[in-house]
Order: C-alpha cells, then structure tokens, then sequence
C-alpha cells in the first residue's frame, strides 16, 4: 500500500529575510518569540520557510526591527515593505497590502522617541571622545610609536 505525501515547497526567501533581521538585531529565536508573545516554533518555522507570520505579528516584527536599527538609514520603508511583501506574498489567502501611512508613523514616532532619550546625547559625546588617535609604542626598544584608533579612556600602551 503507498501513501503518497503531499509536500509542500518551502519559502527560504522570506525566512532567511526574517533571519537575517532577527540576527542584525542581535536576538536569538527565543527572544525574538518572546518579544512577540508566541511560541519559539514559531519563530524557527517562519525562517525555515514552513509557515508565514500573521498580520499583526508581522508588523510587531517590523516595529521591532525599526527600533533595534535593523533597516538601513533613509532605506527603512523600502525594506520594511519588501519584508512585508514577501512574508506575505505567498499566503494562499488574502493579503493585506503595506500601509505606508502606518510605517510612517511608527519611523516619526521611533525618530522622535530616539531624539529625547536622556542616553542619546551621551553616546555622541561618548563615541566622539572614545576615538581618538593615540601614539601607542610596538616595545620598550621601538622608538618610533605607530598611531592606532583607540576607544579606551585611558592612555595604554603596547
């Protein structure tokens, strides 16, 4: 007796898409589901291509995307939208298309959240001082020192 088995093709395009992002924004599988409040098969079964992410669970996703600085500055709508077209793309039911007003909304919100966080001025003033070019010497012997970028406060050297 055969049983033939009806497999069906799996989406790489769209989870690697979905991976890929979940590993710019640093989280592992499980983080991500909690994040999101579902499951860490679900996740695991969106990258592997099995299973599509829900409406609201696709924009929770870019939300949280857009606020780990996933998407390339000036680019975001455009990847977030190209996310959006092929998580959805491929449901046999009905799609709903990306609403630019919305991810507009959720960018100036995110743009004006980022502005007024205490935090923001001094990581500027950090990263501008953290920077500096320092003479650091190769050994006692070497007289010439060789300049290198360093991010330490203090002053070091080889």
């Amino acid at each position: 007796m055969r049983t033939s088995h009806n497999y069906r093709a799996l989406d790489y395009e769209s989870g690697s898409l979905i991976q890929s992002y979940r590993r710019k924004a640093k989280l592992t599988q499980h983080q991500l589901a909690e994040l999101i409040g579902i499951n860490k098969r679900s996740v695991l079964n969106w990258e592997a291509g099995s299973s599509y992410p829900q409406i609201h669970h696709l924009r929770q996703l870019i939300t949280i995307f857009l606020e780990r600085g996933c998407f390339n500055i000036r680019e975001e709508q455009t990847e977030a939208q190209f996310l959006w077209e092929k998580a959805t793309g491929s449901k046999k039911e009905i799609k709903e298309a990306f609403d630019p007003a919305w991810f507009n909304s959720l960018l100036k919100e995110q743009t004006q959240t980022d502005l007024q966080h205490p935090y923001w001025s001094l990581t500027v003033f950090r990263l501008s001082i953290s920077t500096i070019i320092r003479p650091r010497r190769v050994s006692s012997r070497r007289a010439r020192p060789i300049w290198v970028v360093s991010s330490r406060s203090k002053k070091s050297w080889l």
